[in-house]
This record gives C-alpha cells, structure tokens and sequence, in this order.
C-alpha cells in the first residue's frame, strides 16, 4: 500500500471510529438516567448461571464503560484508570496510580472499544458481565493503526457502581468464563453511564462496525455478510472494499423495520440513495445484505 492510499485509509477509519463514538454519546442525551436504568436493578440472590447479554441498554452501557476506560489510559489520567479497577485485580497485580497507564497504555490516542459478544448472570444482586470486543486505535502522526481483534474483561455491577478486571486475551471468552466464580465483592464508587440507544443510531453503529471492518479485519466484515448475498469468493469481496465502502458510507436517510421469526430485518436507504438490508439475531449479532 503506498503512503497516499495508506493516508487515506487512516482518515477514513478515523472518521468512522468518530461517527460510532458521537452515535452512542448522543444517545445518552435523549433521556435522563433515571427514566432509563431499570435494567440495571439487580435481584436479592447471587445467580450463578451466565447467559447471552441481549438487551440493548445493558449492553451498549457495558461497551460505554469500556470505551471511557480506554478514553481515560489515552489522556494517561493514571487516577481515574486505576479508580475503575477492581481492588482484588489491583492487589494481586501490583498496580498503583505510578505503573497504571504504563500497564495499559499501548500507544493509545484516538481508541476505540467494540463489544462483540457480552455475557452475564442475570437478575442477581451482582452482575458479572463478560466481555470480548476489539480495540482501534490510530496515530495520524506516525500514520498508522493497530488493531486488537480480541480483548476480554469482566465488568461487575453492583447497585449501579462498576469495576473492571481485564483477562487474558489469549483465551475465548468461554473458556474464561468457566474459571470464574460469581461472589459477592466490593466494586468501586464508579456509577453507570446508562446508554438508551435509539434504533437509528443502534444501525448506525452496525453499518459502522461493518464499514470499520472492512479495512481492520476483511475476513471478519466477510463473515458480517448474508450468505446468500455474498459475491463470488473472499478474495472478490477482499478487492471490492473501497467502492462498498463508497456505497453504504453514508447518513441513514430512512429505514423500515419487519420482525420475522427468530430475527428482525432492517431495510436502510442512506443519503447516497443506496438500499441494503441488515438481519438482526441479537445485539451486535447481525448480517448484511447490499
């Protein structure tokens, strides 16, 4: 690739990366917390058993809690990382607010945070959530980008305050699962940024993650398309990226919405006058169609 494509490939991740983040930070917006945290009230009794995370405010606030944790190790503000770490996770790693950011920080300046898939135990007096994601980040001095395609954390919730362990990324999410134990513990003062995304910009986010894709992990964005809307092979798909990114990079103009069966299906118009189609499984479980 040479340095004007490279460039230019930056830019555009970039500003794909801003769109996603200013979708989510509006919807925190359109309604005051207290009219919107239901979700969030937990049981009397600790539940051990952990299921698939489908609701939509649970999970867009989880991803919220993990993008701020990112935002934060990027300004090096080492007080306010080290305040949303679990204390145990603290103890046995040695961490103070002097090696935090020298722990996490990996060059980070424009970061940011996508939750593939989350797991919980639900209706519990503490709520264990665990998650695996992926991190971009971008240096448009140095002109490149690194991307972390799986990182795994626990975040627990306990009357509406938060902390956060990191896990082992080497490991899938379902493995590290099965070495934890739902107890009760302390978590830190750190209260939930409750987010009540709206369905255009909940699209919005799933026509970004697949457009980010494209460039960050072409197999992966291969795998986000229908499989009988898929071109011919991988490497046809691999060679058309920039003009499906010129085609479905633009504001959702409308969109209608049909619940069939197991799923829900999304006919979107963009600005550009462009249709495609989006079928939802769950949250942040979904295929493309164009």
């Amino acid at each position: 690739m040479n340095k004007g494509n490279k460039i230019i490939m930056i830019l555009v991740i970039v500003g794909l990366i801003i769109t996603s983040i200013l979708a989510i930070y509006l919807s925190t917006l359109e309604k005051p917390d207290n009219n919107i945290d239901n979700s969030f009230n937990n049981g009397d009794e600790i539940n051990t058993v952990i299921s698939k995370l489908n609701d939509e405010v649970e999970f867009f606030t989880i991803q919220n809690v993990l993008n701020e944790f990112y935002d934060n190790i990027a300004k090096n503000n080492s007080s306010l990382v080290y305040s949303k770490l679990d204390s145990k996770y603290i103890k046995s790693n040695n961490i103070n607010t002097s090696n935090v950011i020298n722990k996490f920080n990996k060059g980070y300046e424009t970061v940011s945070f996508v939750a593939k898939d989350i797991y919980y135990n639900d209706s519990s007096s503490i709520t264990y959530y665990f998650v695996n994601g992926y991190v971009f980040n971008q240096s448009m001095l140095e002109e490149t980008f690194k991307y972390e395609e799986s990182v795994n954390y626990i975040v627990v919730v306990k009357n509406k305050n938060y902390s956060i362990i990191p896990l082992d990324n080497d490991m899938e999410i379902s493995n590290l699962i099965n070495r934890y134990n739902i107890v009760n513990r302390d978590v830190s003062n750190n209260k939930l940024n409750i987010i009540n995304i709206s369905l255009e910009n909940k699209l919005t986010s799933y026509v970004t993650n697949f457009l980010n894709l494209l460039f960050l992990d072409t197999t992966v964005a291969y795998d986000l398309v229908k499989d009988d809307c898929k071109v011919a092979n991988y490497n046809t798909f691999n060679n058309s990226i920039l003009g499906l990114y010129e085609k479905l990079n633009g504001k959702i103009f409308s969109y209608s919405e049909k619940e069939i069966d197991n799923y829900k299906e999304y006919v979107i118009k963009n600005d550009l006058q462009n249709t495609f189609t989006i079928y939802e499984y769950g949250v942040m479980n979904y295929k493309i169609c164009y």
